[in-house]
């Protein structure tokens, strides 16, 4: 069971089985009151590959992806907005990294490994330079994707039958489940510890749902555009979302339909990142 999962997984994320062509492009975000623009975007991964999972840095001054080799094993780059430019973080041989993440402090960013086993664990890495990981959670197994939600506390994308989000603490690693039939998508609201992920509660049916980790109370926010499951937040507590491609913006707490505000000139997209301070909007683009 635990094997067909593991495949399961890996053919819905990407992560090992048919990686897709895809390229990473950058959008400068004009905003004029309540609208959003998007200024000329920029191929930052211009080369052939799987380039995807853009993660901004909590200053907005650079984005941490993965990028794979010939090989189809997958390191961490960064990218420097300023200057136009990317530094390779992690040289793993035998393992390959997915959904890096500045942990909780800025010293250092953590990364579902895949290794040579195919057991999926969180590792973690000092940022700003090239260094050997550690495991930084070695009990628990089958992680997809996860968000931290506090300085020792996370909230994880586990492969269960089926998919379910969960929670634990870094040092107890005793996970407690907190939703199922969930999507992959698993981000903070804006600077909040309250956690945004979608739930599938039919096959038709997707909702953005947010969990609060004071209360432990999860509420339903928005029907997400059909069949789409990656979304980010604006600074103003908007949400977006992208389809096909184009963007669109939907305050969650008011009654009405996702607005299309973009249509950038890439081509189809799919997984769509704002940085934290509201001025870039990172795409991954099928080539």
């Amino acid at each position: 069971m635990r094997n067909f999962l593991l495949i399961s997984l890996l053919f819905y994320s990407g992560i090992l089985f048919a990686q897709p062509e895809t390229d990473i492009f950058l959008f400068e975000v004009i905003k004029s009151g309540d609208s959003y623009q998007l200024g000329e975007g920029k191929n930052i991964t211009p080369r052939k590959g799987y380039d995807n999972q853009p993660y901004f840095t909590t200053d907005s001054k650079s984005i941490l992806y993965v990028a794979a080799d010939s090989k189809g094993q997958t390191d961490v780059f960064q990218y420097n907005i300023q200057a136009g430019s990317s530094i390779q973080l992690t040289r793993s041989k035998y393992r390959s990294e997915y959904s890096p993440k500045v942990m909780p402090g800025g010293e250092y960013f953590s990364v579902v490994t895949v290794e040579k086993d195919s057991t999926q664990r969180l590792w973690y890495f000092p940022l700003q330079k090239e260094a050997a990981g550690k495991v930084l959670m070695p009990k628990i197994d089958s992680i997809g994707y996860y968000a931290w939600y506090h300085k020792k506390k996370l909230a994880m994308f586990i492969l269960t039958d089926p998919f379910s989000l969960q929670r634990t603490h870094r040092k107890r690693q005793k996970p407690k489940v907190i939703s199922q039939n969930i999507g992959r998508c698993i981000i903070l609201q804006g600077r909040s510890d309250t956690l945004s992920f979608v739930q599938k509660e039919t096959e038709d049916d997707w909702y953005i749902k947010t969990w609060a980790p004071s209360t432990g109370e999860v509420k339903k926010l928005a029907r997400t555009l059909d069949g789409q499951e990656d979304f980010c937040w604006t600074p103003d507590g908007s949400l977006i979302m992208g389809d096909g491609s184009k963007l669109y913006l939907r305050d969650p707490y008011e009654d009405g339909n996702w607005k299309e505000f973009a249509r950038p000139e890439v081509g189809k997209f799919y997984r769509v990142s704002m940085s934290p301070d509201g001025k870039y909007i990172a795409l991954v683009v099928y080539k």
